[in-house]
């Protein structure tokens, strides 16, 4: 995004954040990419930074990507509710999260539900992913450009984690 490309955000702090109030997608990467570097988490900035170029409007713009995690087979009860408020059976949610190859999808009336695990279960614990994207966001990135299932895991935790970053940082602009 341009905003980021001036040289000018980099060495007036008021400037830029005076930009960023332009743009909520622009404004969370930057506190996302913030606090991410601020706790060395640099598979978080990876994360953000696909999230920003695949599709920055799915963290805000209704209808929003959605994303859940468990180090169970299952995620907690809440998730599992909001899967059904959109249209996934919890016996479809314990089958993809059955299923030996990752990643899953899962297609329902209102969208996509996309499923991943990460580790071995010996070394790396089992870690577990749910994403949901609605169907006008799902024709968007993986039919017309092609995104990867992978690609499309991986920013819609960008998303989730831009707007949490967002939710933190108004404690910081209050002041």
């Amino acid at each position: 995004m341009e905003i980021f490309n001036n040289e000018l955000f980099v060495f007036d702090e008021a400037l830029a954040l005076m930009q960023l109030e332009k743009k909520i997608e622009a404004k969370a990467a930057y506190w996302a990419v913030r606090f991410a570097l601020a706790r060395g988490e640099h598979d978080a900035v990876s994360r953000i930074k696909s999230w920003y170029r695949t599709a920055p409007s799915i963290a805000f713009s209704e209808p929003i990507a959605l994303v859940w995690f468990s180090l169970a087979q299952i995620p907690e009860a809440d998730a599992v509710t909001q899967m059904s408020s959109l249209g996934f059976s919890e016996e479809n949610i314990n089958r993809i999260a059955e299923q030996s190859v990752s990643p899953v999808v899962l297609f329902g009336k209102k969208g996509y539900l996309l499923f991943a695990s990460y580790g071995d279960g010996h070394k790396t614990p089992i870690f577990r992913q749910w994403a949901y994207y609605p169907i006008s966001v799902w024709n968007e990135l993986r039919e017309r450009k092609r995104k990867t299932l992978r690609e499309l895991l991986t920013a819609a935790w960008g998303a989730s984690d831009a707007r949490q970053a967002l939710k933190t940082s108004s404690r910081y602009l209050e002041i």
